[in-house]
């Protein structure tokens, strides 16, 4: 998946990840190098509001199914 294609997504997202809490998103690794080939994962760092990280585990299953 392309770098804008990806960031595309995390805007779209952008309202109910702030439901849970999250702060801030990081993209990394081969997608934001261009890199990437079919099958390359998407590295994301996902940052949450300290009251609410207990969800943690929760929304990685969920951001990933959304994301692809």
């Amino acid at each position: 998946m392309k770098k804008q294609t990806v960031l595309r997504k995390l805007a779209e997202l952008k309202a109910p990840l702030l439901q849970f809490g999250v702060t801030k998103l990081g993209l990394f690794g081969s997608t934001v190098r261009g890199e990437n080939k079919p099958g390359s994962d998407i590295d994301v760092l996902i940052d949450f509001q300290p009251e609410k990280g207990e969800g943690d585990f929760c929304i990685v299953h969920w951001f990933s199914s959304l994301i692809g």
